[in-house]
């Protein structure tokens, strides 16, 4: 596994709407940040720490597949804490656009949140990806 930590120039406050519809964070990863620092083993995944939210709550989540990433074999993400990755939102198919709702809806206080992307064991290396951008929205509450 690869860790990153989640370069600040992805890190945006939402927009207005955003905001009025609750959403705090919005994170854009495009696909040549996981390309140039994923690295090129078949099957790598690749946990980008998005926020540390000591001292907050997180209350919702979800994803957008805005561009559709191209690669060699599957490529999926789950957005969670360190001991539950995939507390958030389960499983995006990063191969096709679409938006993923969040799975969970109790409030995760004080954790780490991290975005894991996984690539296929036998076909796919983070290194291989060409294409996509993922945006991802967090509703975080402070305690």
């Amino acid at each position: 596994m690869i860790k990153l930590n989640c370069d600040r120039k992805f890190l945006s406050i939402a927009s207005l709407e955003e905001r009025s519809n609750g959403w705090t964070h919005k994170f854009s990863i495009p696909a040549d940040f996981l390309a140039k620092n994923g690295g090129s083993t078949q099957g790598d995944t690749v946990q980008i720490l998005l926020l540390d939210a000591s001292g907050q709550a997180v209350l919702d989540a979800f994803a957008c597949v805005k561009t559709k990433f191209t690669t060699k074999g599957t490529l999926s993400a789950t957005v969670g804490t360190e001991s539950d990755a995939d507390s958030l939102i389960t499983s995006a198919n990063l191969l096709e656009e679409g938006l993923f709702r969040s799975t969970s809806r109790p409030a995760i206080k004080g954790e780490k949140f991290y975005l894991t992307i996984s690539t296929q064991a036998s076909t796919g290396a983070p290194s291989d990806i060409t294409d996509g951008q993922l945006d991802v929205y967090l509703k975080v509450h402070s305690l």
